[in-house]
């Protein structure tokens, strides 16, 4: 039996080996949770603005802006190994598990 998470990874793999790895794919993948963070941050930073609590605006806005910046240090990790992983990995293994097969 296939780990239903490892299954999720493999078939994410493979949905991805063929686009071009970029910061707009990186966006577009992570739209919804990028959506969610603003709509949590956004009344958040307004309210914090609105009441002069500048220390506590800035801090928050520092974590949104930090939340961002470390994506695209994933994508510059990601894009630099990329060419390599795409290169040495086993894609009929990956395709076994996606499809649920088990695999040694």
């Amino acid at each position: 039996m296939v780990d239903p998470q490892e299954q999720k990874l493999a078939k994410a793999n493979l949905e991805s080996r063929d686009v071009e790895f970029s910061v707009g794919y990186l966006f577009v993948k992570n739209f919804r949770i990028y959506l969610i963070a603003s709509v949590i941050f956004a009344p958040l930073l307004a309210l914090l603005y609105y009441q002069d609590l500048f220390l506590y605006f800035h801090l928050l806005f520092g974590i949104f802006v930090g939340y961002g910046l470390r994506d695209l240090a994933w994508y510059r990790v990601i894009a630099h190994t990329r060419p390599f992983t795409l290169k040495v990995m086993d894609w009929e293994k990956v395709r076994r598990i996606a499809e649920g097969e088990p695999v040694d």
